[in-house]
């Protein structure tokens, strides 16, 4: 997805600001818990980090772009709180962003580790349709061959693509193999709203 706009009007949510839709599919949160959810989550504090503004602006894209619809709660001696839902665009979004493999290698650290952590909380079947479809993309990833005419150096990148690509496949190919990973009941979001 584009995360540029030329015109006047907002940009096009990020691809993986979609994720931050998974984060009120169950329930309608506020951005203060959807950050506290991040944090104190030990699976996604081991790969996501944001600051709380970054993430108060992508959410801010999200219901700009008609994704998330919010409702003004207020609260007695407190100031009111915003709480996040998806729109029907939002939960059609965010399904279609969690089924979709990622194209580029690079996208395997983040935005693949997040779709997992979705799909495995959707359940096994979903988790293990991710890793088949990302198994298909990453087999259409070209096979780097080094040049005789480049240096030590441009050798080195392709020896580590290459190794990183084989990386990869290994590790999808031990999750499509492998029943532990994939069938684990996820821990359920504890209701972190203060009391």
């Amino acid at each position: 997805m584009n995360t540029h706009s030329l015109s006047n009007g907002p940009a096009e949510p990020a691809s993986l600001e979609l994720a931050l839709i998974g984060f009120v599919e169950d329930a309608p949160r506020h951005g203060y818990e959807i950050h506290q959810l991040l944090t104190d989550t030990p699976e996604l504090r081991r790969i996501w980090r944001m600051k709380q503004s970054r993430l108060y602006a992508m959410l801010a894209r999200l219901e700009a772009a008609g994704l998330l619809r919010s409702d003004v709660v207020t609260q007695a001696g407190r100031p009111p709180r915003k709480l996040l839902r998806p729109t029907e665009a939002g939960a059609s979004a965010f399904g279609r962003w969690r089924t979709e493999p990622v194209a580029q290698p690079r996208e395997m650290r983040l935005e693949f580790m997040l779709k997992l952590y979705f799909a495995v909380r959707a359940g096994p079947e979903a988790a293990r349709q991710l890793v088949s479809a990302q198994e298909a993309v990453c087999a259409g990833w070209p096979e780097m061959r080094p040049d005789p005419a480049d240096g030590p150096f441009l050798h080195a990148v392709v020896a580590y693509r290459r190794a990183h690509i084989a990386a990869i496949r290994g590790w999808l190919a031990s999750l499509a193999t492998a029943t532990m990973p994939l069938t684990e009941s996820p821990t359920p979001y504890e209701d972190r709203s203060p009391s």
